[in-house]
């Protein structure tokens, strides 16, 4: 499994003036995802910023502001940051009380395929914020 970092690599597509600082950050895929055990860690990781379900949409979009790098699929396709609010589409959040509680019990299935977009933000938001937490997430 790859770091999920690139420092100061450049994915083969991108162009020389890209504006960022040579930080790459790796989109988990979608079969990392539907993993159980990255649900649970991310839950915990989750949990310990000791946010509400409704501050943690602010922590989500912060994240992302405040990083000044890349995000790029496997194969150093970029990727393209959807809107926040776009892929969170609940506006009580009640999935991210579930998400939570995942942090104290184990999911019994694998993520299912509706929610990944979701996952797949939260991943890169606790990456961007917290990488010595995230490094944890798919070992």
């Amino acid at each position: 499994m790859p770091d999920r970092f690139a420092p100061g690599g450049s994915p083969p597509f991108f162009s020389a003036n890209d504006n960022h600082r040579g930080v790459c950050i790796i989109v988990p895929t979608d079969d990392q995802l539907a993993s159980p055990v990255l649900v649970q860690r991310l839950g915990m990781a989750l949990s310990e910023l000791g946010l509400s379900r409704r501050k943690l949409m602010d922590w989500i979009a912060d994240s992302f502001c405040r990083f000044d790098g890349a995000f790029v699929w496997p194969n150093g396709r970029p990727f393209i940051l959807p809107d926040v609010d776009d892929v969170f589409t609940d506006i009580d959040n009640r999935w991210m009380s579930d998400l939570l509680r995942f942090g104290s019990r184990a999911p019994r299935q694998s993520a299912q395929r509706r929610t990944w977009p979701r996952l797949r933000l939260l991943v890169l938001a606790l990456t961007v914020s917290r990488p010595e937490v995230a490094r944890h997430l798919f070992r």
